[in-house]
């Protein structure tokens, strides 16, 4: 067995994210190598004319992180006319437009690259929509998800809670329960409607069973 000892010595010496410990003795396919520590914590065996020349630099996790990068980008490619490219441009514009002061986008989400990696870690579909979970704070990866438009909607500040019978609950929790469109339930408590009919079936006798209830 070839002993190669008239190597360099590298011990100690960092070459990308790896350490040399110490030579390894029996060589690697007929060369000297040395056995090496990577910043990841695996160990690897590398030929010392490839340290020395930079051509291998970690155990091989750099070559994963790089191809997860490039399989990202290659994916954005071509994405400005997408969906979620849209949706992310929107949050861009809303911080601007006078009254959403509050919608002010993130540092970390200026990139799209960002934004879509999150998106796709976190469920997005084409039938969600982002929304923010605390409406006094901007768009963040802390403070976002993605919801139906009916949840969307049910967490929206200007969302009229209402009590009935000591049950509290948003206009679109009343239209699920009874069938009546949210925009009726507000078109009613914008016409004065006391509390106690806004549940009333939506019927043209509407006026008739409302006087006929109070006369009762």
């Amino acid at each position: 067995m070839k002993v190669y000892k008239n190597s360099p010595n590298l011990t100690g010496r960092k070459f990308g994210n790896l350490i040399a410990l110490c030579r390894y003795e029996s060589g690697l396919n007929g060369k000297s190598a040395w056995i090496c520590k990577c910043d990841c914590g695996n160990k690897k065996v590398v030929r010392t004319t490839d340290l020395l020349s930079g051509k291998t630099k970690s155990c091989g996790c750099m070559r994963s992180a790089s191809a997860k990068n490039t399989g990202i980008k290659n994916a954005i490619h071509g994405m400005s006319g997408s969906r979620l490219y849209k949706i992310w441009g929107g949050m861009k514009r809303r911080h601007r437009i006078s009254g959403f002061e509050h919608a002010i986008v993130c540092e970390e989400w200026q990139d799209f690259r960002n934004f879509f990696k999150w998106a796709m870690d976190n469920g997005y579909t084409d039938e969600l929509t982002i929304d923010r979970i605390d409406n006094k704070m901007g768009y963040s990866p802390d403070n976002c998800r993605w919801a139906t438009y009916k949840e969307q909607e049910n967490n929206r500040t200007n969302n009229h809670t209402v009590t009935i019978d000591g049950v509290s609950k948003t206009l679109a929790q009343w239209s699920d329960e009874t069938g009546i469109r949210s925009e009726t339930l507000a078109f009613r408590i914008k016409s004065g409607w006391p509390v106690s009919d806004l549940l009333i079936p939506t019927n043209y006798g509407n006026s008739k069973i409302r006087r006929e209830q109070h006369h009762a």
